[in-house]
């Protein structure tokens, strides 16, 4: 979303802004029809914030007349005692990393509409002293892979590596940001997680919700890939093997059905540790 769009979302939906600002404490966990799911981004989030963003009598009227879905900023996270009192798991929704960045690469950094002075890596270039690593449009998408990983082990302005805390939550590795979420949500060790692939969550939207929609299109994200060249060996040596647990996650639970896996947060923080982060 480019930052006029971004602006216009925020002041239609002041009260939400102030709302998320003042009385939640958390952030990460998103709730629909009485479930609840982490929100990562590139793995779905987007159509989950739509279900619960129609719930808003301004937004209906805004996707009717626009197709505009300013979904980011009326889908608020959900208070901890309302997922601790609910003791049902938390849905995680993950992706093959390989398609997850692609689709990073290609909504970002190839859509000049929207970042016309290219693609920034961090998450706050302000905050972290004004310097950030910007990927143009221009590049190809093994050499957005590389900036990743020259940037995550390396910061040229403070001689050390880079924290995955600053990184653009677009591209930080899912079970990094599950672990966050679980720390700042001071999550029970025995809480539940239910882990499902993306390509079940159409399914799993669709039992909860009557209307139609667009399905998620991960099929077009392979072919593309394929076309890039780039193999799973290449793409974790390029990316220096930031993105190895999330591969390793992915291909835990594929295969399975919409119906997912069951594991408590101990397991996943013990079965999913890094070197890395």
């Amino acid at each position: 979303m480019n930052i006029f769009l971004n602006s216009i979302e925020k002041i239609l939906f002041l009260d939400k802004v102030l709302y998320q600002s003042f009385f939640l404490d958390n952030v990460g966990i998103l709730e629909l029809n009485n479930e609840f799911f982490f929100d990562i981004p590139k793995v779905g989030s987007s159509s989950i914030k739509h279900f619960i963003s129609l719930s808003s009598n301004r937004y209906k009227v805004i996707h009717r007349y626009s197709k505009w879905r300013p979904v980011h900023t009326i889908s608020l996270s959900t208070k901890r005692d309302r997922i601790i009192n609910s003791n049902k798991p938390i849905r995680l929704i993950v992706r093959d990393p390989l398609s997850r960045l692609y689709s990073v690469y290609q909504q970002k950094v190839l859509n000049k509409k929207e970042f016309p002075f290219g693609y920034f890596l961090e998450s706050n270039i302000v905050n972290y002293a004004g310097i950030g690593k910007r990927v143009s449009s221009s590049s190809s998408f093994k050499e957005f892979c590389s900036y990743i990983g020259e940037f995550i082990l390396q910061d040229d302005f403070l001689n050390k590596p880079f924290p995955l805390s600053k990184f653009d939550k677009h591209i930080t590795p899912i079970t990094y940001l599950v672990k966050q979420i679980i720390d700042d949500y001071c999550l029970p060790m025995d809480f539940r997680l239910n882990i499902s692939s993306i390509e079940y969550l159409d399914d799993i939207l669709l039992k909860k919700n009557n209307e139609n929609f667009s399905r998620i299109n991960i099929t077009n994200s392979k072919d593309k890939i394929e076309k890039e060249s780039i193999e799973d060996n290449e793409f974790h040596s390029l990316t220096k093997g930031i993105y190895n647990l999330d591969k390793k996650l992915f291909d835990h639970i594929s295969g399975l059905n919409d119906s997912g896996l069951i594991i408590t947060c101990a397991n996943f923080l013990e079965d999913f540790q890094s070197d890395i982060y």
